[in-house]
């Protein structure tokens, strides 16, 4: 007696303890101290770069340069000595000002090129001043970068090993040789100017032209026809039959030639751009034998006032939309001109949304449905008015910000802060108590939004239970069946998530710790408790003696084993619950094979004892006595979730074995 009762208490303690503790652990991965870290620095890697940099722009190929420089400033230099930091840094400064005084220089020479090809000597003086600027600095730069190599190898060979001296001297030659080049690139920009400045000089004994401009009427709607006239000739000599280009707003507009007294005209309809004035300028550029005699002319600049009605748009849209609810925008259009039917586009993102026209009073009203899949936050939604020409009414537009956003339903969770395990209990019909045994508890709450909620998805989970409900209303009722599992006392975790089926709705969660008192496990533990203390208090008294034991006969201990059959306990299948179905076709199966095999399922035998027993005496029912077996051990001890396919296996093996019975039965009488 004594001893069983401290295995007793011994498992339960055990169990508890067990049953509360959390393991838990990180693993720290060891590292190498930074400060101990040793690096090593090649100083025939940054000089070799810097070479293949100047290689490139000593080509012209000013893109790669920039790239190779880039590369350059992304590495990371901060384990180098300072001194190398520094003249690095200044390094990169001078050859990325070089690169751009180079490339400007290029493009600015292609331009004094083209000028002097159509004779325009004034705008290629200019042009050659600034190209003489640019050679003047890039003459400066390549000094100042010639200086900072000398010193970067200094600075660089106090660093250099023996096994690195033969790859840095020939480093060291590279940008040598890259440098040269440079200096080749200088001189041959140098000359290539002298040559320009050369071709120009040429030019300035051809004879001058001079070009006018007229535009009647100096104001002008748009759509409505302007006459341009001008004059063209070199000193007194007028010029028949060259070609003028007419030119509004720097763009290209249209081609007329001269007459006979070297006059020009031409009349076109003014074109439908809606800005205040156009700026019409004339040229002439000397083609063929003109060449060698002309110089280019351009007109004065005439500014023409442009006439059209102006356009204005107000829209009003919502401060905040939802994905998947209809969202109304409106708006007006207000003009001098015309406001009916006037098409408005609407752009979300950039892309189409929808196209609307105004009604007689230039207004417009659209109900729209963003997408559900929509992402939350800013948009911008742009709003587009056509011009209308034939109106001489502008266009205009708007931009308004569209901010998206989704709701979080609130919820109010009551529960008490302190529960007494069981509260209700329930039986499950299994045979290993008190782990069949189950607590109820209700949850009730509130879930409040200021939008539509229907068919929300609300599910409880605590103790590794859980139960879904759909909720429909504001207020809702929850009960939860919990095993009795969790340990003597302390925190559980309950957890409400929300899932809202409407695209307007974020999921909610709410999580509330609530201190359960498992009353079970308190009386389980006090009653060993106390069993114990009478156990000590007997053997102290000498009630229990070692003698006493003894002198029981081994007869009397023999205690014959009772063969009458054991009730099996009756399960009330539940739609669904597919771990009774199973557990329900077993004890079926144990009625039939208990009246084969005469040997009875104790209440103290387990399912796999009382399958080795009564297996011999089966027959051709022992595979699938045994099959069944295993569904109802796994139906007891785990967490299997058993599919429907399991339970009707199940039910078919115990209708197999009840037909055979009663078959065999039949046969017997």
């Amino acid at each position: 007696m004594k001893r069983l009762t401290l295995i007793l208490l011994i498992l339960i303690l055990v169990s508890t303890v067990l049953g509360g503790a959390i393991a838990s652990g990180i693993t720290q991965v060891p590292h190498e101290n930074p400060s101990t870290a040793e690096s090593s620095f090649n100083p025939a890697i940054p000089l070799i770069h810097y070479s293949e940099i100047f290689d490139q722009l000593a080509s012209g190929n000013y893109p790669e340069a920039r790239t190779l420089l880039q590369q350059l400033k992304l590495v990371e230099y901060a384990h180098l000595p300072e001194e190398i930091i520094f003249i690095m840094g200044r390094y990169n400064d001078l050859t990325t000002n070089l690169t751009r005084n180079l490339d400007n220089l290029d493009s600015m020479l292609d331009v004094c090129e083209q000028l002097l090809s159509q004779n325009k000597l004034a705008e290629t003086s200019t042009k050659l001043d600034e190209a003489n600027r640019l050679v003047d600095e890039v003459a400066l730069l390549i000094v100042s970068i010639s200086k900072a190599t000398e010193e970067l190898i200094s600075q660089a060979t106090a660093f250099v090993s023996p096994q690195e001296a033969t790859s840095v001297s020939e480093a060291e030659a590279r940008l040598q040789k890259a440098m040269e080049r440079l200096a080749e690139l200088e001189t041959w920009y140098k000359n290539e100017l002298k040559n320009l400045e050369l071709e120009a000089e040429d030019k300035e004994n051809l004879l001058i032209t001079t070009l006018t401009l007229n535009v009647v009427p100096s104001k002008a709607w748009v759509g409505t026809h302007v006459i341009i006239s001008g004059e063209l000739k070199a000193t007194d000599i007028l010029l028949p039959a060259r070609d003028i280009s007419i030119f509004l707003d720097g763009r290209h507009f249209a081609n007329i030639t001269t007459v006979e007294n070297g006059t020009y005209e031409t009349s076109f309809a003014f074109p439908y751009w809606y800005i205040p004035e156009i700026a019409a300028q004339s040229f002439y550029i000397p083609q063929g034998n003109d060449k060698s005699t002309y110089l280019a002319a351009s007109s004065e600049i005439k500014r023409v006032t442009n006439l059209f009605y102006s356009t204005g748009l107000s829209v009003e849209i919502p401060e905040e939309v939802y994905p998947g609810l209809p969202v109304e925008v409106s708006g007006k259009v207000n003009s001098g001109g015309n406001v009916v039917g006037r098409s408005i586009r609407v752009l979300l993102d950039g892309e189409p949304l929808f196209e609307i026209s105004t009604d007689d009073h230039g207004l417009f009203k659209r109900q729209l449905m963003l997408s559900k899949g929509i992402q939350t936050g800013g948009h911008n939604l742009k709003f587009i008015v056509e011009p209308d020409d034939e109106a001489c009414s502008a266009g205009a537009s708007i931009d308004k910000d569209l901010n998206v956003v989704r709701v979080i339903p609130q919820m109010n969770i009551h529960v008490p802060s302190i529960i007494f395990l069981p509260r209700s209990v329930k039986f499950t019909g299994e045979l290993h108590p008190p782990l069949s045994l189950y607590s109820a508890i209700d949850l009730t709450g509130e879930i409040h939004s200021p939008l539509a909620l229907k068919e929300a998805t609300l599910t409880l989970d605590m103790a590794g239970v859980s139960t879904v409900a759909v909720i429909d209303e504001e207020e809702f009722e929850l009960g939860l069946d919990v095993p009795l599992k969790f340990n003597i006392v302390g925190y559980e975790d309950m957890q409400v998530s929300l899932a809202p089926v409407e695209p307007w709705h974020l999921p909610a969660a709410h999580e509330v710790k609530i201190f359960v008192i498992n009353m079970v496990y308190l009386v389980i533990i006090l009653a060993a408790f106390i069993l114990t203390g009478v156990v000590l208090l007997m053997r102290r008294r000498g009630i229990l003696r070692k003698g006493d034991s003894l002198s029981i006969s081994p007869e009397k201990l023999q205690t014959p084993v009772s063969t009458t059959e054991f009730r099996l306990p009756e399960i009330k299948l539940v739609p669904g619950d597919n771990q009774h179905v199973i557990l329900r076709a077993y004890y079926m199966a144990v009625a039939v094979v208990q009246s084969l095999a005469r040997v009875f399922l104790k209440p103290h035998a387990t399912l796999r004892e009382f399958s080795s027993q009564v297996m011999p005496s089966l027959g051709k029912f022992a595979g699938l006595f045994a099959t069944l077996t295993n569904l109802a051990e796994r139906a007891l001890y785990s967490r299997h979730s058993f599919g429907d396919d399991e339970a009707s296996q199940a039910q078919d093996i115990a209708s197999q074995m009840e037909k055979q019975r009663v078959e065999k039965t039949e046969t017997e009488n």
